[in-house]
């Protein structure tokens, strides 16, 4: 098989792997507080990185620890996630699945924003114009001043900019780190995180029967092969060649929510996620052109 199938079977791991996560979050997200389920998912979460590091042979005593620079950066990345973990995992209890996960494809953008003061990035005319575009569609998604507008809609964006913070931090790793210890050293601090806001302002809910503890660890196990996933499939390609197969995550979203919790939001979600989409294409064409990617 070559890279390119290989780059693409392994996003579209990470994108079903993220749906799952997803779907089980919703399911579980009425009976549990949102701030418990980010628990679980960060516990849970380090079976699959314990795993890769115990096989992996490029981890070693040498590359295992990192210095306090990037451990604050793993903190910093860390904290970032959790308060996007919890802003997802709100959006999508009171969200319908398929409109609270289109509004999080406003990473892409935040992304581009956070990259000039965090990487001096220079961010030229085609990039502000997908940035405007982009977010011309998040908004025609939310509606605001409009009767079906909810505050609610707000938390997926909060999540999108928690999780392109993340984004954008780990490039300022040294390439000698490997990829899954700066998971390992991050998940620890969003766990840690998780649990000081959950001891702070939740009731805790022990967990009523084997069938919700299964999709508690499906969370974490979801969430965590779809973060190694994504970052081996762009390790292998170029972003430019890889970032349109990820908005297949908005066709299946749309298949979920009609699966598995009868949604049709089709009226909402139209047109804003064709500018979103749009916009993302916008950049990559920008990028393919000037030969960056």
């Amino acid at each position: 098989m070559s890279i390119f199938y290989k780059s693409i079977s392994t996003l579209f791991l990470a994108i079903i792997s993220f749906n799952f996560m997803t779907v089980c979050v919703k399911i579980l997200g009425e009976g549990y507080p949102v701030l418990e389920l980010s628990f679980f998912r960060n516990i849970f979460g380090f079976l699959p990185i314990i795993f890769i590091i115990y096989f992996s042979k490029e981890i070693n005593k040498s590359n295992i620890l990192i210095n306090k620079k990037y451990n604050i950066l793993c903190a910093i990345r860390g904290f970032s996630v959790t308060f996007a973990q919890f802003c997802c995992y709100l959006s999508l209890t009171k969200l319908e699945y398929a409109t609270a996960n289109t509004l999080a494809f406003s990473g892409p953008f935040f992304v581009t924003l956070l990259s000039i003061p965090i990487l001096g990035h220079v961010i030229g005319f085609w990039r502000w114009s997908a940035v405007l575009l982009g977010f011309a569609g998040v908004v025609f998604i939310m509606k605001p001043g409009a009767d079906i507008f909810t505050v609610y809609s707000l938390f997926p964006i909060g999540a999108a900019f928690g999780y392109a913070l993340s984004s954008v931090l780990v490039k300022t790793f040294e390439r000698s780190i490997p990829s899954i210890i700066i998971q390992l050293y991050t998940q620890f601090y969003c766990l840690l995180g998780s649990i000081i806001l959950m001891l702070l302002f939740v009731d805790i809910k022990p967990v009523q029967n084997l069938n919700d503890f299964f999709f508690l660890i499906l969370i974490g196990i979801t969430g965590s092969i779809g973060v190694f996933c994504l970052i081996s499939s762009y390790r292998k390609m170029k972003p430019s060649n890889l970032a349109p197969f990820e908005y297949i995550g908005i066709p299946t979203s749309f298949f979920l929510g009609w699966i598995f919790f009868s949604e049709a939001p089709f009226d909402q979600l139209f047109p804003g996620v064709l500018l979103i989409v749009s916009a993302g294409f916008l950049i990559i064409w920008r990028e393919r052109k000037k030969g960056l990617a």
